[in-house]
Order: C-alpha cells, then structure tokens, then sequence
C-alpha cells in the first residue's frame, strides 16, 4: 500500500482518541478521534491538529495540516471528521466548519449538473455549494440590514428582505433537523432545502442593495 501523499508527505496509521487543535487549545475528542499522522511534511506545512493520545500533545505526530504545492494548496488530515461531527460534540462541527471555510470557502466554482458515480448521483458537491453560497448571503444580509434601518429605509422594503431571510432561515432549519448540516454534505435529503435556504437569502441581501442604490 502506498501511503505517500502529493508532495512527498506521508500518512503513518496511529490511533489517538484525543487531538488538539494548536490554533485555540481546543482538544477534539471522539472514539479514535484521527486514524494517522504524517511526516515528511513539506516544510511549508502549516500543522493545523497534532495527536494527543495521552491528553498531551505530540507535536511530532501531526493529524492535520495545509501545505503548498505548485499554485494551489494541499489540505491533509487523519482525523475521523465526518463521524465525529455527527456524534461528538459541538467542538467538532466548529472544527470542520472553520476548514472548509478557509480552505475551500472561496472557491468560485458553480456546479452546473450532478456528478454522476457508481451507485448514483453524488450530492456532495452540491450541498457544500449552497451551504457557502446561504452563510456567505447570511453574513452580508446581518451587515447591509443594520446600515438599512440605521439609513432610514422604509419599512416595506425591510419587510420584503426580513422575509425571504426568515424563509431562508426555515429551511436551512429543516436542513439541520437529521444532524449537524456539514456532517451529511453527501447526502440527498438535505440538498433542496440547502438550495432554497442559499436562493432565498440571496433574495434577501438583494432586495436590500437594490434599495440601497437607490439612495
């Protein structure tokens, strides 16, 4: 078995229930929190969790890290996020929310048809897609709705906007009714009403720029 990775990195199998996260001292916990750590990281490697099988960290035995690699990055882990998110604890969901944001978040792809594989059509790709687009839209929504009622627009302009943000709400509520919404990325049951929560807030954000150039 080959376990070499782009860039001549490679992945050790290790088991540790315990890894910590160097950037805020958070120690991720879960029933073999990372199956394996790297060595022969490029040197470039920023170590983003290290194993800490006995509470301690082991700094020699990094589980995740980022590193460059011709134009682009190359983002590694050991750590068993999908079932972790889904079963142990909100410090998990912060965790992988906060690598896809910074690792894939600005990323300008739009996806324009399913991706067919064997057994079906991967929703993966899709879901990860509309999450972005909806917290990006949320986040500029809260700041433009603030600056709209401190400008002085009307109220039946705010309404329409605070309307489709609460629908927007509502579904991605219902996204989130299974489990976290980043630990079931690949799964069907959650895409239309990722989707709706995405479109409606982007309705919202633009309910209030078109109204704000009006000023």
């Amino acid at each position: 078995m080959d376990n070499t990775l782009p860039g001549g990195a490679e992945i050790v199998q290790g088991y540790s229930s315990h890894d910590y996260l160097i950037a805020n001292g958070t120690t991720l916990v879960s029933s073999y929190a990372s199956h394996g750590y790297f060595i022969n990281l490029p040197a470039n490697a920023e170590i983003i969790t290290v194993q800490a099988p006995s509470g301690t960290p082991d700094y020699n035995k990094p589980s995740t890290a980022i590193y460059s690699l011709g134009s682009g990055k190359v983002f590694v882990t050991g750590l068993t996020i999908e079932y972790s998110v889904a079963r142990k604890g909100p410090e998990w969901e912060a965790f992988f929310r906060e690598m896809l944001m910074n690792n894939l978040g600005y990323s300008q792809f739009v996806p324009v048809a399913p991706v067919i594989v064997i057994g079906g059509i991967d929703f993966m790709t899709f879901n990860f897609y509309y999450y972005i687009q909806y917290k990006r839209a949320l986040g500029k929504f809260n700041t433009m709705y603030k600056e709209a009622v401190a400008g002085g627009m009307d109220n039946e302009t705010l309404g329409l906007a605070m309307t489709q943000n609460d629908t927007a709400a509502t579904y991605y509520a219902n996204a989130s009714r299974y489990d976290p919404v980043v630990s079931n990325f690949p799964r069907v049951y959650i895409f239309i009403d990722l989707r709706e929560a995405g479109l409606h807030q982007k309705q919202a954000v633009g309910i209030l720029k078109e109204a704000m150039e009006d000023w």
